[in-house]
């Protein structure tokens, strides 16, 4: 594999890194609000509401990093 070939599939990677870190990225935060949303129902399992918010603000705080991480490559 030359260079030119090495460097093409170098940055097709980069991409669909980019891509999934924004995509997961979402997801996280998705998920987030809904375990948030799910706290106040108190739906299936029998936690506290703290446990449900804390679940919650960690996975926005995730999925935020990985949408970072992925404009991050952006740039």
């Amino acid at each position: 594999m030359n260079l030119e070939e090495r460097n093409r599939h170098t940055r097709a990677y980069v991409r669909f890194r980019m891509v999934f870190d924004i995509l997961m990225g979402v997801f996280y935060i998705l998920g987030g609000f809904f375990v948030m949303e799910s706290g106040s129902f108190q739906a299936r399992l029998n936690l506290s509401r703290p446990i449900y918010y804390g679940l919650g603000a960690l996975l926005l705080v995730y999925g935020t990093f990985r949408i970072f991480r992925g404009f991050k490559h952006i740039f």
